[in-house]
């Protein structure tokens, strides 16, 4: 669904890069993975973003309403465990004024 929509759902990960590049100094990155167990907190969020944007996911030709039964399965039982999210943060500073 991002990228259908021009939007690059790796953003996060290239940002640093793409700071260097514009001649930013002293990065500081922090990227936050919480990692959660099915059936609560935001396994249950995106169990419930996932049934209501199943057709969005379908028509992109990237998953079945197999899939979207699965993930919402593994989302719903709480043996199981996963990453369903990261933000990544970044600070920098220009060079030294002249």
């Amino acid at each position: 669904m991002f990228a259908n929509r021009g939007l690059d759902y790796a953003l996060g990960v290239k940002l640093p890069a793409i700071l260097q590049r514009l001649g930013l100094q002293n990065l500081s990155v922090e990227n936050d993975t919480p990692l959660a167990n099915g059936g609560f907190g935001i396994a249950t969020v995106m169990r419930m973003s996932a049934i209501q944007l199943a057709e969005n996911y379908i028509a992109t030709g990237q998953a079945t309403g197999d899939d979207i039964a699965q993930y919402c399965q593994f989302a719903n039982d709480p043996s199981t465990w996963a990453i369903y999210h990261a933000t990544v943060g970044v600070i920098a500073q220009k060079g030294a004024m002249e």
